[in-house]
């Protein structure tokens, strides 16, 4: 991958993110290894997307807040750090997901055909997206007519 740096000056060197790119062979996982390839490119390498995904994020923090502290920038994103907060979190309660007749969960096809109790209500969720139940549908419904 390769991203380059938003430096003011033409004379500033360019970042790239090289996680293509093998790290030294003693390097034990979560090294990120910096150089020079030439006076204009700082290569940074690494062994995984994650990590290249973790140090971009930090990267884009302390060029946002040059004078923030370090320590208390961002390494994830605000879906992956919501995620990590919810672990632990109390079960989720499915008696209103369960048939009461069978005592079985309800398939989600019979979930979907029902209104929603709150249609304002986040549905499906994940990294920078959220929909509600009414967009969820609204957005099903225009598949719908495209399909028929």
């Amino acid at each position: 991958a390769k991203s380059t740096s938003s430096a003011v000056g033409a004379d500033a060197p360019e970042l790239i993110f090289a996680w293509d790119k093998p790290v030294a062979d003693n390097a034990p996982p979560g090294t990120w290894t910096f150089g020079l390839s030439d006076s204009k490119q700082i290569v940074v390498s690494g062994s995984s997307i994650a990590e290249e995904r973790a140090f971009q994020i930090l990267f884009e923090a302390c060029a946002a807040n040059p004078d923030g502290d370090l320590w208390e920038m961002p390494t994830i994103t605000e879906g992956c750090k919501k995620s990590v907060l919810a672990w632990g979190a109390a079960a989720k309660d499915f008696a209103n997901y369960t048939d009461p007749a069978t005592k079985r969960l309800v398939p989600v096809p019979d979930l979907l055909a029902r209104p929603p109790a709150d249609p304002t209500a986040d549905a499906v969720a994940g990294d920078d997206f959220c929909f509600s139940y009414e967009e969820l549908y609204r957005r099903a419904d225009m598949v719908h007519k495209c399909v028929l």
